[in-house]
């Protein structure tokens, strides 16, 4: 039972005030990430697509079937891994994110 409406009018003044500094805004948004999240923020976003890219591979072959138990095995293990690993790594970017965006 928020009332969201109140919040955005005592916003709206100061982000009108904020307008003509908008360009700095990212500058100031990057600052509070350290120069080594900043590097981890960046990378995550290519690991992260990279990982998507491998969990759609995988799971293509394992949709097509086979009659090669092992390697079927063996593929939804690592399907289990790479699923697993962009959870983390997309929990890790969002965090990162929603420190960027304030």
């Amino acid at each position: 039972a928020r009332s969201p409406a109140p919040t955005p009018a005592k916003k709206t003044p100061v982000a009108a005030k904020q307008t003509p500094v908008a360009a700095k805004k990212t500058a100031v948004a990057t600052k509070k990430l350290s120069w080594r999240e900043q590097q981890e923020y960046e990378e995550l976003e290519a690991l992260i697509e990279s990982l998507n890219k491998r969990q759609a591979e995988i799971s293509g072959v394992l949709a097509k079937g086979g009659d090669d138990f092992d390697e079927l095995t063996k593929l939804t293990g690592e399907l289990t891994k790479v699923a697993a690993e962009s959870e983390t790594k997309s929990e890790r970017w969002m965090e990162l994110a929603e420190r960027v965006e304030g």
